[in-house]
């Protein structure tokens, strides 16, 4: 570089032989030391690469942080397609997470899966009411001639008879005792007058005679022809129920089967009634005597009520329901007895205390 003479200035030749490079700083050893010992700092190496050593003292341990507790607190369920959210609300140590869960699509329907096996009969359900009256039923056959009945009083006199034929007028006879007052005849027709006999003698008026006895029983009538058959009448009420019969005995328990293939989930269900599924206990106060059950709810219809055996070693103890309602049932309980008896039951009464399982499944 040359400066030029300018207003006065003496000309100074200047030569610049090298240019100053820039140095290279890394780092170096960085060594942690001891808590209270102070801080260092060195440069190694020559320009233009050098490196930068550090000693940087390690802090004191602070105090023990309080640990965060957190609960749940709000969760919503977000529309489908939309995305899941998650929100902290309060001051920690005490911190409540929120969610927003959105729905999921609704599933491919399944395919339908075998029929199940038929279940048992349910129990006989609760007497109905009253049915309206029928129309009358139409008239039946003639029956058979009943037995003979017995002879029956003498019936009422009939009617008089036609007037037989006048007889000829005998000849007069001698005159006879007064008899015995016979009943007097039926009035006929005024005879001729006969000849005038001589007056008799007026005679002792006799006794009146005994009643004579009753005559025989006549013979019954042959039985008319059936007459129409009346309005067939109201049905009678039921009558009591039977008492139930002996169980039979428990077969042997079958070998479990293999576990099936989980089935494709099924569409989604309508808005149909709920099924509802509960367990009931029926503890015998008094052995014979049927307990008295309320279930939980109040079914829409008489629900099935199943017995569940419960075993105590090798006795059973099973219910049988009965006169099922909506609302209730009664259970008689029995257990299984400890030695068979060829003509007996294998079950009998359960005693006071015992306890029968009831599975009820209903909408």
């Amino acid at each position: 570089m040359a400066l030029y003479p300018q207003r006065g200035f003496t000309p100074v030749r200047v030569v610049v032989t090298d240019q100053v490079k820039p140095t290279v700083l890394d780092i170096g050893s960085v060594v942690t030391n001891q808590p209270g010992q102070p801080a260092g700092a060195s440069i190694t190496g020559d320009a233009p690469k050098q490196k930068l050593n550090l000693a940087i003292p390690q802090g004191t341990p602070g105090a023990p942080a309080a640990p965060n507790s957190l609960s749940i607190g709000e969760v919503k369920t977000g529309k489908p397609g939309t995305q899941a959210s998650a929100s902290m609300s309060g001051d920690s140590p005490n911190q409540t997470i929120n969610l927003v869960i959105p729905q999921g699509a609704a599933g491919e329907s399944g395919s339908q899966g075998p029929a199940g096996p038929q279940g048992s009969p349910g129990a006989q359900g609760a007497k109905g009411d009253k049915g309206d009256k029928g129309d009358p039923g139409e008239t039946g056959a003639d029956g058979i001639n009943g037995l003979k009945g017995d002879k029956g009083d003498a019936g009422p006199a009939g009617p008089q008879g036609v007037q037989g034929p006048k007889g000829e007028t005998g000849a007069q006879g001698p005159k006879g005792d007064s008899g015995v007052a016979g009943p007097q005849g039926l009035k006929g027709d005024t005879g001729a007058t006969g000849l005038q006999g001589p007056k008799g003698d007026t005679g002792a008026k006799g006794e009146a005679g005994a009643t004579g006895p009753t005559g025989p029983k006549g013979d019954t009538g042959a039985t008319g022809p059936a007459g129409p058959a009346g309005a067939k009448g109201d049905t009678g009420p039921q009558g009591l129920k039977g008492d139930t019969g002996a169980t039979g005995a428990t077969g042997p328990k079958g070998d479990k089967g293999d576990t099936g293939a989980t089935g494709a989930q099924g569409p989604a269900g309508t808005n149909a009634t709920p099924t509802v599924f509960e367990t009931v206990s029926a503890k015998v106060l008094s052995s014979g005597v049927k307990v008295a059950i309320v279930f939980a709810k109040k079914y829409s219809s008489p629900p099935f009520v199943i017995p569940n055996p419960v075993w105590s070693g090798d006795q059973m103890t099973i219910g049988q329901a009965s006169e099922i309602t909506a609302t209730g049932c009664n259970v008689t309980v029995k257990q299984s007895v400890g030695t068979l008896i060829l003509n007996g039951s294998p079950f009998s009464n359960a005693p006071a205390n015992a306890t029968a399982s009831m599975f009820v499944i209903g909408n």
